[in-house]
């Protein structure tokens, strides 16, 4: 009797567990959903349903523990083969950074630029990748990655030392154009330049790579230049410049002006002065004293230190056949008016001496009084199509510069879309990293700080810096500590950047391996409502906790602190619990 009453109670705890599981586990599952990175839950479930299965055991069921307990040991498994995963891949991105720094490196050093802040760098980003090795043999994966991160981002700040950025904001970095042509303009002093037909400066800096030569002050007007730039602040700035070789270039025409002193001459119809030397080849005479204005040439020239000099000077025939089609006009030398002289040209000329001035006939022909007022209706004349062609160098450039602004836009649109990129993984909880476990509870934190911020291009720049930065913890351990940055602004000078999200990660930076440093990369908007990255590295007195803890920590920011392609942070400030 005492069996069967048994009996009929265990079918009454099966039952009643069978049908009870099902509303258990959907209430467990709705939960998941509202908090996609609470993998704990599932696993308190399964624990739950764990004790019951021991349960179980008490009354005969071990069969069915033991297949959840190898299901549970093989999820296990999987998580461990996941981290080995991302550890590896972190210390191959290391391993690429550091290899990139040192060719970067390796080139500086043989430009003579000075490399050794650069160098030192690059050593503590080897420590750390050595370090994360041994953390990966081991088997501590979580270690591995966090510390092969710090390599690629010491190897990154080395890069940085030589080029004012790092691999981040090179992969961030805008519009890359070319432009090629005669310059126009040099300003040494605000260290820019003007190409013909263009309105838009180009600046130099200490980044930018001069090809067979040395710096701006080797450039002068006239040069052919082709030129690589790319849009920083707002500004055009050349990364590479190259002189085009003009060995082929030649010009034909009669001859306007013949300067001896300057050894010069001038050819109707350009502006340029063309240059002899004792190179200058002359053909069939002897030098420049034997050509006179009216003297048909053809020249053939080179740019040699800003000027157009002749190799080659040859003066075209002048057989019968040719003096048919020769046209006879007046010559007046411009400025002196009094010189005026009768020559013979070819047909192909007269529009050019036309426009320049000259009248058509003799010169005795006409009178001084006439031959002056032939002269101003030409003037008037040349004016008028000196305004067309500044007309049609205008349209040019507006076209230059719509195309230019279609650029612009399209890096716009691409950095909007990389910034709802960015969100999205935000929002995903990706943009954080690998969350094996969410905290349960939650404490806020403020950073608070002010220091000075230095130009990135110009080291002599400084202004104040100042700000408060909030956080929350998203998962605290002994190996891994994470936050988010929940909001806070960061003010440099008169702007304002206000943070709107961001990351941190605890780290450390002696070779002890204790826990005394903070990196955090946030992203702003500024006054302008532009987007800018902004990264700190905080070095605390000492090895800081997992938490934080409740007391307030005091720390430095190291200068490697910077706001993209702006400024480089330096300061001191206070981390305490909110």
């Amino acid at each position: 009797m005492g069996i069967r009453v048994s009996a009929i109670f265990l079918m009454i705890v099966l039952v009643t567990g069978f049908t009870s599981f099902p509303s258990s586990l959907s209430n467990y599952s709705t939960e998941i959903v509202d908090q996609p990175h609470s993998l704990n839950l599932i696993n308190t479930a399964f624990a739950d349903s764990d004790n019951d299965k021991g349960n179980d055991k008490e009354k005969g069921k071990s069969d069915d523990v033991g297949k959840d307990k190898e299901k549970h040991a093989k999820n296990n498994e999987d998580n461990d083969d996941d981290a080995m995963e991302d550890a590896q891949e972190a210390i191959d991105d290391a391993n690429e950074e550091i290899e990139k720094a040192n060719e970067k490196i390796a080139k500086a050093s043989d430009k003579g630029k000075e490399t050794l802040l650069a160098e030192q760098q690059l050593e503590e980003a080897i420590v750390k990748r050595d370090m994360a090795q041994e953390s990966f043999d081991s088997e501590n994966f979580e270690e591995a990655e966090d510390l092969a991160e710090e390599a690629e981002d010491l190897a990154n700040e080395a890069r940085g030392k030589l080029i004012g950025k790092t691999q981040e904001d090179l992969e961030e970095d805008e519009v890359e154009l070319e432009f090629e042509g005669e310059i126009d303009e040099i300003n040494l002093e605000s260290m820019f330049f003007t190409i013909i037909g263009s309105i838009l400066k180009i600046f130099v800096n200490e980044d930018t790579e001069f090809e067979d030569f040395d710096s701006l002050d080797d450039l002068a007007p006239g040069f052919h230049v082709e030129v690589e730039v790319v849009l920083s602040n707002g500004s055009l700035v050349a990364t590479e410049i190259e002189i085009e070789d003009d060995d082929e270039l030649e010009f034909e025409g009669e001859i306007d002006e013949i300067n001896l002193e300057s050894m010069f001459f001038t050819i109707v119809g350009l502006v340029l002065k063309i240059f002899v030397n004792d190179d200058t080849e002359f053909e069939d005479f002897d030098s420049l004293d034997d050509l006179a204005p009216g003297f048909h040439v053809e020249v053939e020239v080179v740019l040699s230190n800003g000027s157009h000099v002749a190799t080659e000077i040859e003066i075209e025939d002048d057989d019968e056949e040719e003096n048919d089609n020769k046209i006879e006009i007046c010559h007046i030398p411009p400025g002196n008016p009094d010189n005026a002289h009768t020559i013979n040209i070819g047909k192909p000329a007269v529009i050019a001496h036309l426009s320049h001035g000259d009248v058509g006939g003799a010169c005795g022909e006409n009178s001084l009084e006439n031959i002056l007022s032939k002269k101003e209706m030409k003037q008037a004349e040349k004016l008028t199509r000196l305004a067309e062609i500044q007309t049609e160098k205008l349209s040019l450039a507006l076209d230059r510069a719509n195309k230019l602004i279609e650029k612009l836009e399209q890096r716009i649109a691409q950095l909007e879309q990389r910034l709802q990129t960015l969100l999205d993984k935000v929002e995903s909880g990706e943009y954080y990293g690998i969350l094996t476990q969410l905290d349960t509870v939650k404490q806020s934190h403020s950073i608070s700080f002010d220091g000075t911020a230095t130009s990135i291009y110009d080291e002599s720049v400084t202004t104040e810096l100042s700000g408060e930065i909030f956080i929350e913890n998203l998962m605290t351990g002994s190996n891994t500590s994470k936050f988010k940055v929940t909001g806070g602004e960061i003010i440099v000078g008169n702007n304002i950047y206000d943070a709107a999200f961001g990351k941190v990660r605890v780290s450390s930076l002696g070779v002890s391996g204790e826990k005394d440093s903070m990196v955090i990369i946030i992203q702003t908007f500024d006054s302008e409502d532009y987007d800018n990255t902004i990264k700190f590295t905080l070095l605390f007195d000492s090895a800081i906790k997992a938490d934080l803890g409740t007391e307030p920590l005091n720390f430095e920011i190291k200068p490697n602190s910077k706001i993209s392609e702006q400024w480089f942070l330096s300061g001191s400030g206070t981390l305490s619990l909110e």
